[in-house]
């Protein structure tokens, strides 16, 4: 019997932080990206949303360039007053559309061949 990965990521992460803005129900916020693949980001924010709220995001790539992918919450991470300095605070994405830029980041990242 094959064992259980704690883990409920179905794809490898890779860490990496880059600027993003994100809108949610008209508003803007701004975050940090904690890590990435190629289906989700960790946006490290205090700002704390629903699992399925929606954000349109404007993610500020390292080349300069800015992607835009749209995509639902799937997790909530709070830190505790007494662990906030041993945990990120922020909530977990689930990618919906991304445009080529995304991809081709993502790809790069993971060191995969962009097809």
């Amino acid at each position: 019997m094959k064992p259980l990965n704690p883990d409920k990521r179905r794809q490898e992460r890779v860490k990496k932080r880059c600027a993003i803005e994100f809108v949610v129900d008209g508003k803007t916020h701004i975050g940090i990206t904690g890590d990435f693949s190629l289906s989700g980001i960790f946006i490290r924010t205090p700002n704390h949303f629903a699992p399925g709220t929606i954000l349109d995001m404007s993610l500020q790539l390292p080349d300069g360039s800015v992607s835009k992918i749209k995509g639902t919450v799937a997790r909530i991470l709070k830190s505790s007053d007494d662990r906030k300095s041993l945990r990120e605070e922020g909530i977990g994405i689930e990618i919906t559309e991304e445009d080529p830029h995304y991809r081709h980041f993502c790809l790069s990242l993971l060191a995969i061949p962009d097809s």
